[in-house]
């Protein structure tokens, strides 16, 4: 299914990335796991928030590795950059179901799906999709978002895997709220 967005669809390459609008961006698992598509150090995020002015691809210490767009003087980013993890993120490993092997994804067979509510800048959602799930991240605040989409679209993510970014936040009753 598409992504829930309003707005024009372009692909780009070497992977699909489907843009839809602002709101949603969804990145396929096409290529080799691992692999990144952007040099460490480069600046990264788009968008006006001052937050995202110095932002920087990290590389982020797990298997496979994946690269975040920290911003300084956050504390989540901060760690990610001088530590190359967030202990959040790795005890996540433990808790998931074994993702699909290659073979079972070139047959169509699908990926288990992770939920992150409250992305932020994405640094559990590359490391579930970057291992081979199909993820979705909500993330309600402008700079966090266009840090994780350009975290997402650094990286290369395996056969099976996607991540579908949605610029909302989740909530138990309908309707649009200033945040």
């Amino acid at each position: 299914s598409p992504p829930l967005a309003l707005g024009g669809l372009a692909r780009a390459e070497p992977r699909s990335v489907v843009f839809a609008g602002e709101s949603a961006l969804t990145f396929d698992g096409v290529g080799e796991g691992g692999r990144l598509l952007a040099r460490i150090g480069a600046r990264c995020a788009r968008g006006t928030s001052p937050m995202n002015r110095h932002a920087v691809l990290s590389l982020v210490q797990a298997t496979p590795p994946y690269a975040v767009c920290t911003r300084p003087h956050n504390l989540v980013d901060d760690t990610i950059a001088s530590s190359g993890r967030l202990a959040d993120c790795d005890e996540l490993s433990g808790l998931l179901p074994p993702p699909l092997s290659l073979v079972m994804a070139l047959l169509g067979r699908k990926s288990p799906l992770f939920l992150d509510v409250g992305a932020n800048i994405g640094a559990c959602a590359l490391r579930v999709a970057s291992g081979g799930y199909r993820v979705i991240a909500l993330e309600p605040v402008e700079g966090n978002f266009d840090a994780l989409v350009a975290g997402a679209a650094a990286n290369a993510l395996p056969p099976g895997a996607s991540l579908r970014v949605l610029n909302f936040a989740a909530s138990p009753r309908a309707g649009l709220r200033k945040l």
